[in-house]
């Protein structure tokens, strides 16, 4: 993803950015769940290693859409086969 964008950050500093929204998501309480937190410590890293922060920003905002999306997609199918469950119990 960060060769699409032309983000030329090493994985050194892709690491260290997964780390730090790691830990800011898992040490700052946010209203909104790990959105916030999470994509202001990927954007720091980034920042440290010469990104720059309107392009680190979208970079994140990405990011957290796909990683949105990827979760939704992979728990789809046990949302649906509860609610079958539950449908065939009523």
């Amino acid at each position: 993803m960060l060769g699409a964008l032309h983000v030329a950050a090493s994985p050194g500093v892709v690491a260290l950015a997964l780390l730090t929204s790691a830990i800011a998501s898992a040490a700052i309480p946010s209203p909104a769940g790990n959105f916030g937190p999470s994509e202001s410590g990927f954007t720091a890293a980034l920042l440290l290693g010469g990104v720059p922060l309107p392009l680190g920003l979208v970079v994140a905002g990405i990011l957290h859409l796909l990683s949105t999306l990827s979760a939704g997609a992979v728990g789809l199918p046990f949302l649906l086969e509860w609610l079958r469950g539950r449908r065939e119990r009523l």
